[in-house]
Order: structure tokens, then C-alpha cells, then sequence
């Protein structure tokens, strides 16, 4: 019988997760998370323009996966998170076990993906994010 992988979780915040493409060394996340039941995961990205986000996630249920700018993010905060999902978001993908979406702002700016989980059970992800130049390298 064949054993399972070992599957590690990595802090998003302290630690990034390396990947090594052609002789150049890039940070990015990937990681293994639990969400609670009807609560939320921010993962806050500095981008410079030109630069494109790329996110994607698979859960253990379905999740909604939302982008937003940061004064966005801090208003549904400030407002005691009243809505479901912020309501000036960039993009807003509902209702899925699998999201994938890429972002590439003309301007510097601060970007937020928070993963929601409406469901009251918690759930289990697979995340994998990365900033990438104008040229497609890893930044």
C-alpha cells in the first residue's frame, strides 16, 4: 500500500514558499489552510503596476473567492462586516470548490483576496499565489 505525501502548511506572513525557475528565485505562497465556519482569510499583496496577481485555491467546499482593493477591504471592515463580501470588490467568484484569477492593475496598489466561507462548517484549502513582472518572471 502506497503512503500518503506529507502535506506541510506554510505562514503566508513569515515564510514564503520557493520556487526556482530558470536560475531566478521567486517567493510566492502555497500553502494548506483551514477556514472557520462563516469566517473569512485575507491575503494582502503589494503590487506595483504592470505586475499581475495570480491566485487559485481548491476547498473541501464551496468558498467564494473575492478581490478587492485595500480602502474597499478596510470599509466592509469598518462597517462591521454587515455584507457578505465587500461592496466596491474588484472581482467576486461565488459558490465553488475551485477558483483560479489573475489581476494586473495599471497603478500601484494594495490587493486583497479574501476567501469567505459561508458554510458553518470549517473548511480545508489548497493555496497558490504569486506576483509576476510585465514579462511573465516571477517578481
Amino acid at each position: 500500500m502506497a503512503s500518503k505525501p506529507e502535506i506541510s502548511s506554510f505562514d503566508s506572513w513569515d515564510s514564503a514558499e520557493l520556487f526556482v525557475t530558470e536560475q531566478q528565485v521567486a517567493f510566492g505562497i502555497c500553502e494548506v489552510i483551514s477556514v472557520g465556519g462563516c469566517d473569512e482569510l485575507p491575503y494582502i499583496f503589494e503590487i506595483v503596476g504592470g505586475q499581475k496577481l495570480s491566485f487559485s485555491l481548491t476547498a473541501s467546499h464551496e468558498v467564494d473567492l473575492v478581490l478587492c482593493d485595500e480602502g474597499a477591504y478596510d470599509e466592509w471592515v469598518d462597517a462591521g462586516l454587515q455584507t457578505q463580501h465587500p461592496e466596491d470588490a474588484l472581482l467576486t467568484l461565488r459558490h465553488a470548490c475551485q477558483h483560479s484569477l489573475e489581476f494586473r492593475p495599471e497603478q500601484d496598489t494594495t490587493l486583497i483576496a479574501i476567501i469567505i466561507n459561508l458554510a458553518e462548517r470549517p473548511m480545508q484549502s489548497v493555496v497558490a499565489a504569486n506576483v509576476l513582472d510585465s514579462a511573465g518572471r516571477p517578481c
